[in-house]
């Protein structure tokens, strides 16, 4: 029985990949192609173990699928997983103080003509905005929070006014220290700048000379009267000063020589002017959420928190293999481990990367639902679970893959299961793949019986050449070979059929793709007693 098993293995699983080649190659028709038919699979083949039924599609691996929607927003969160020494919301109603939302608790006074309550930056939040008469008001934080190391400086801005008077005002102050760094607006009218004051390389001037400060400007002006995310970073290890617009670096400029200091002594970071110093810079229009590290953050960093102020959803992961209908099912489950809601989609793909619509139930909170769809949206409460459920429906198995794409930090996986009318059920495990390797390594064991096979994914939207390189147990390599992947496609073969070399041995396989956008991929061990395991591969950056 275990070799009729194995043998009915190897005989899915080699038309499996002449169907795949047959699939993408010009001038052979598709109808020689059993697996370009319907999604519905055909009849068993003659003596085949009814756990083979779905077995050339157990292996499903995703392209991507861009995609953004609104959500509710986890700025706050991304911004409080980045440890900023200061972080100011600026969304009381209580008009002396400002609350320091960071774990360091230095509150700040509102100073002057300053309105509360604005409409905020961040448009899928309920938090306000503080709004700036460019003449009397001010955030005064009373901290210093200033580092030799490093610094970021982030902050929502909609300004009302795109120049400045002359000095002392001479351009706006966003946030920043005096004498050291700061972000400010409108000393090119339209423009914001990144400055740093050093205490080395200086060009010499006294404290009021624009020659004392080193700045970076946008590239281009800003909209006025609308919000515009910006950030400044100083790293002092790389003398690069930078400024990001919107999540993207507008402009930045190597500053060989320099260390920030702070020129004039010691002052508090503020925000929306520097004070009543003689050279006030005050700001006009709305400021919101403004935040100050001991350090550069990183452009993936500055990215991920403008896409958590925009709601916009990033993919989490693929899950590279469902199953349902005859004898299959699925179960996907989500879980939300962050203190704030999350939003998630699922995009269900069929092998051809067409939309694959799949009965499920969804049991959430003590709450089911039955719906029939190609995608499914839902928001994951703080320390719940979502669980999606295929079932066993249909009398036809179809096979796929989902993308889940989110709005914040979600873990999950998806099993699914085989239940033959005859035999042990048997079910693998498929883990939320993050990653996006250009390697992967799989361990094999065809001895004795047993058969790895493999399901790759090649992750780019064009071709892409895959090489396999063989090792045996005791480290001696076997051999390569070429593996076509056309965009978004995926192969799944057992490794005796496609890599013969592999054949009765021990050892490693690696899959290397020339493919920027990396590859995905599954491992399944079979045994002659017919039933399977899943066995994730080991994956390589």
């Amino acid at each position: 029985m275990g070799s009729e098993i194995t043998e009915n293995l190897r005989g899915a699983f080699r038309l499996a990949t002449l169907a795949s080649c047959q699939r993408y190659q010009p001038g052979i028709s598709k109808r020689k192609s059993w697996l370009s038919l319907p999604r519905a699979l055909p009849p068993p083949m003659k003596g085949e173990h009814p756990m083979l039924r779905c077995l050339s599609h157990v292996f499903m691996s995703a392209g991507l699928l861009l995609c953004s929607i609104k959500a509710a927003s986890n700025y706050s969160t991304a911004v409080l997983s980045d440890h900023p020494v200061v972080y100011y919301r600026l969304g009381e109603a209580n008009p002396a103080v400002a609350v320091d939302s960071s774990e360091n608790g230095h509150s700040a006074l509102y100073v002057g003509g300053v309105v509360l309550g604005q409409s905020g930056a961040i448009d899928v939040d309920n938090d306000t905005s503080v709004g700036f008469d460019g003449s009397t008001g001010y955030v005064n934080c009373a901290f210093d929070p200033f580092s030799a190391s490093g610094a970021t400086v982030e902050a929502w801005i909609r300004p009302t006014r795109a120049s400045a008077p002359p000095y002392p005002t001479t351009q706006q102050l966003i946030a920043g220290i005096l004498g050291s760094t700061a972000l400010t607006f409108g000393r090119t009218p339209g423009y914001a700048t990144a400055w740093i004051w050093p205490t080395s390389g200086r060009n010499g001037g006294s404290a009021t000379s624009p020659g004392d400060w080193k700045g970076v400007q946008t590239a281009a002006p800003l909209a006025m009267n609308t919000w515009t995310y910006l950030v400044q970073t100083w790293d002092d290890t790389t003398k690069q000063l930078s400024i990001y617009v919107n999540g993207t670096l507008s402009a930045t400029a190597p500053q060989p020589g320099i260390t920030a200091g702070e020129q004039l002594g010691t002052y508090p970071l503020t925000i929306g002017g520097f004070g009543n110093l003689g050279y006030e810079q005050r700001f006009q229009g709305g400021i919101d959420e403004v935040a100050y590290y001991n350090r550069a953050l990183s452009p993936q960093q500055i990215l991920a928190h403008y896409n958590a102020a925009k709601g916009i959803l990033v993919r989490s992961g693929i899950l590279s293999h469902i199953a349902a209908g005859g004898g299959w099912n699925t179960t996907i489950t989500l879980v939300n481990t962050s203190s704030v809601p999350v939003t998630a989609r699922l995009v269900f793909r069929a092998d051809n990367g067409g939309a694959l619509s799949l009965p499920l139930v969804t049991r959430q909170q003590g709450v089911s639902q039955t719906v029939t769809t190609t995608q499914l949206d839902r928001v994951i409460n703080p320390n719940t679970t979502l669980l999606i459920d295929s079932g066993d429906q249909m009398s036809s198995t179809v096979v796929g893959w989902a993308e889940v794409l989110t709005s914040g930090p979600l873990g999950g996986l998806a099993i699914f299961r085989s239940t033959p009318q005859n035999g042990s059920p048997s079910e693998g495990t498929v883990p939320l793949q993050s990653q996006n390797p250009s390697t992967m390594t799989l361990p094999f064991d065809n001895s004795a019986g047993f058969v790895m096979g493999v399901a790759l994914v090649n992750l780019s939207a064009g071709f892409a050449n895959i090489t396999a390189t063989i090792w045996d147990d005791s480290g001696n390599q076997l051999g390569t070979q070429a593996i076509p992947l056309v965009g978004d496609g995926h192969m799944a073969f057992v490794l005796p059929t496609q890599l013969p070399l592999s054949t009765g041995k021990r050892g490693i396989v690696q899959f290397q793709s020339t493919a920027a956008e990396g590859i995905a991929g599954l491992g399944l061990r079979f045994s002659p007693f017919g039933t399977f395991t899943s066995v994730p591969a080991i994956l390589s950056q």
